[in-house]
C-alpha cells in the first residue's frame, strides 16, 4: 500500500469512528494537542453556538460526540465517500 493509500484508509477509519460516535475510537485519531479549525462564523458553529476552533483532543471529541449529533443525522459521515478530513490538518491526526 502506498503512503497515499494508507492516508486515505486512515481517513476512512476516522470517519467510521466519527459516524459511530464512540469517544474512545474517535480520541484514538487525535493527539493530545490536536487543533480543529474551521472558518470563523461557519454555519455549524453558529447553529450550535460552538467555537470555530477547538484545541485539544478532549474538546474535539466532545464536539464530534455531543455537539455535532445535535445538528446532523447519524449517517453524515459515510465512510464510502470520505476522502479527506474536512477541517483538521493532517499534523493533528495519528495513524491507527
Amino acid at each position: 500500500m502506498t503512503g497515499t493509500e494508507e492516508n486515505r484508509e486512515t481517513v476512512r477509519r476516522a470517519w467510521r469512528a466519527f459516524a459511530g460516535r464512540d469517544p474512545e475510537r474517535i480520541a484514538a485519531f487525535f493527539t493530545e494537542d490536536a487543533q480543529w479549525t474551521a472558518p470563523a462564523g461557519n454555519a455549524t458553529a453558529v447553529a450550535l453556538g460552538a467555537p470555530h476552533h477547538m484545541a485539544g483532543r478532549a474538546q474535539i471529541v466532545h464536539f464530534l460526540t455531543v455537539d455535532f449529533p445535535r445538528l446532523f443525522v447519524r449517517d453524515v459521515a459515510s465512510p464510502s465517500t470520505a476522502s479527506t478530513p474536512p477541517t483538521a490538518t493532517w499534523s493533528s491526526w495519528r495513524r491507527r
